[in-house]
């Protein structure tokens, strides 16, 4: 005998565990039969306008049915990279202590020398730039720096690598398209010093045959 529906204003009884699994079955059998079907319609091109609808209406239901998804949580914020470092002129300091550094990849410097600065590294711990008395390039404490008199120098000539070089032994690498920061070109001598806005290291470039002037 058919359960008889609650009278009104009585709660619905909660089905039973068994209950529910009888209808989780049921609910399996008529979906595995339901895609049977739709494949076989869909292989005879028959499939109507009418059980578009329906599945339509169908999908709906169960969307409405599941829990919703939690709210995206916001991306923190990336730690500070060089790159947010780059300064968009560089800039002169003295140093006023010795530094030799570890390898090729510092700046060699004594006090009184002038280094010019084209990004900051580490929250600003770090300096990435060259020595104007020596032509080291690389890195330096920027707690060994003071600012120089006159703040705005270096060259502000930007290229775009046509060629490909690896980095290594203080030259610069760079891949086509990257731009160049041009630091300084040696007087008689068709190499310089580059600043790479892509990969953000400095180091030495060869010439121009690498290269097409952007500005």
């Amino acid at each position: 005998m058919a359960e008889k529906p609650p009278a009104y204003g009585e709660a619905a009884r909660e089905p039973t565990s068994e209950e529910l699994g009888m209808s989780i079955a049921m609910a399996k059998m008529h979906i595995e039969d339901l895609c049977s079907e739709l494949r076989f319609l869909q292989e005879k091109g028959s499939m109507s306008d009418e059980i578009q609808d329906q599945l339509s209406s169908l999908t709906a239901i169960i969307q409405a049915g599941s829990p919703k998804a939690p709210p995206p949580q916001e991306t923190p914020a990336a730690p500070t990279t060089l790159a947010d470092g780059i300064l968009k002129d560089p800039l002169t300091f003295t140093v006023k202590e010795l530094h030799t550094g570890t390898h090729v990849g510092h700046i060699v410097a004594v006090p009184g020398d002038s280094v010019v600065v084209y990004a900051w590294a580490k929250n600003r711990e770090i300096a990435i730039g060259y020595n104007e008395m020596n032509n080291t390039a690389g890195s330096i404490p920027a707690s060994i720096l003071t600012k120089a008199e006159s703040q705005s120098a270096g060259n502000l000539e930007l290229l775009m690598a046509t060629g490909c070089v690896e980095a290594g032994l203080g030259c610069l690498g760079y891949q086509p398209g990257d731009y160049v920061r041009v630091c300084i070109w040696h007087g008689g001598n068709p190499g310089g010093i580059g600043f790479n806005l892509v990969t953000q290291e400095i180091g030495k470039i060869s010439g121009m045959f690498d290269f097409q002037k952007i500005e």
